[in-house]
This record gives structure tokens, C-alpha cells and sequence, in this order.
């Protein structure tokens, strides 16, 4: 937190440039958000389920309201029950364009972090 407080203090410090303060806070902010923990507080478990939701066609968030399992927006349903196969194929999919994805927004993060 000390290199936090530093950047912090730099940012406070521009009071000329409006620009360059700006570009300042958004470094602190960046460097905060990539050297941040998510510690969990809570853990549901896991169990079997069977259903016929298309694997990762609802929304999917490891904290905040997006992973409450009463969001449908999105969720696409499919006549059979998902077997074992599918869903991993699924996963295969869904982690590469995660991946691919996370990829994409980091590129387009660094244009701004100067």
C-alpha cells in the first residue's frame, strides 16, 4: 500500500494540469486494481445438478449480482438435458473465449495507463 499512498500522493499533488492529474490518478487506480486480492467470504459448495440450460448461456460472476442464480437474461434453454460432453465442450469453448476476451480488454487497459 505504500506505492499506493505514493502514486496517491503524486496525482494529489498535479494541481496545473487537469490532464495529467487525471493520467496520474488512473496509474494509483490501476496499480490498486492489478495488485488487489479477491478473498472469498463465503462458499456454496457443489453438487450435481441436471438441467437443461446451454452451458455458460446465463450470466456468470464469481462476486456481485450477476452470479445470484436467479438472473435469467440471456440464459438460453435446449430440449435434452446437458450431458457430460457437452458441458465440457462448453467449458473448452467458454474458457478460450474468456481467455481471448481478458486478452482483448488488457491490450485496449494499457492504452490508457500511461
Amino acid at each position: 500500500m505504500d506505492q499506493y499512498k505514493k502514486l496517491l500522493d503524486d496525482a494529489d499533488s498535479e494541481t496545473t494540469n487537469l490532464e495529467e492529474r487525471y493520467e496520474k490518478y488512473a496509474k494509483a487506480q490501476a496499480w490498486l486494481t492489478d495488485s488487489s486480492l479477491l478473498m472469498p467470504t463465503a462458499s456454496s459448495g457443489g453438487s450435481p445438478v441436471v438441467s437443461n440450460v446451454v452451458p455458460f448461456s446465463k450470466p456468470y460472476s464469481q462476486v456481485g449480482i450477476k452470479g445470484d442464480p436467479y438472473i435469467f437474461k440471456g440464459m438460453k434453454l435446449q430440449k435434452d438435458i446437458v450431458t457430460t460432453k457437452e458441458y465440457e465442450e462448453a467449458l473448452k469453448k467458454w474458457q478460450k473465449e474468456k481467455l481471448e476476451s481478458n486478452g482483448k480488454y488488457q491490450k485496449e487497459l494499457e492504452k490508457h495507463i500511461k
